[in-house]
């Protein structure tokens, strides 16, 4: 969304600030003429900067086998890990040539629980260890 929508300080501020407090992503953005909008109440000003482009590539789905009622907190971060690893290759093919040179090279960041960074190389070892099957079809 930063390379779809212009931003300012006080709008990151007031977006963390909600995410925070509210769990939501951004509630802000910076539409047309710089006027301030929301995807709550959408509208014309909410329109992209002019040239922006907006790519979307899908993945292959990833197969995690039959569901499971209540699933414990390390099967969803398999789980989740399966998919994390699913999205980065799918970042990683196609950030060269869709991406700003300086935002492909900062790379993709994965967040889990607010603001800790997802720790995909300790859930795939544990999964690795663990040699549990996967789960459900996301």
């Amino acid at each position: 969304e930063n390379q779809l929508y212009k931003t300012a300080p006080w709008v990151q501020r007031l977006n963390q600030w909600c995410y925070r407090k509210l769990g939501t992503g951004s509630m802000i953005i910076l539409g047309q003429g710089g006027i301030p909008s929301s995807p709550i109440l959408p509208n014309p000003i909410m329109l992209p900067k002019a040239g922006a482009g907006l790519h979307i590539r899908w993945g292959k789905p990833i197969d995690v086998g039959p569901p499971i009622q209540e699933p414990s907190d390390e099967q969803v971060r398999e789980v989740f890990a399966v998919y994390v690893e699913a999205l980065r290759r799918l970042f990683d093919e196609y950030k060269d040539t869709l991406l700003p040179p300086e935002v492909a090279a900062r790379g993709l960041k994965v967040m889990w629980l607010g603001d800790q960074p997802f720790d995909e190389a300790a859930v795939s070892a544990s999964a690795s260890a663990t040699q549990q099957p996967p789960r459900s079809k996301i």
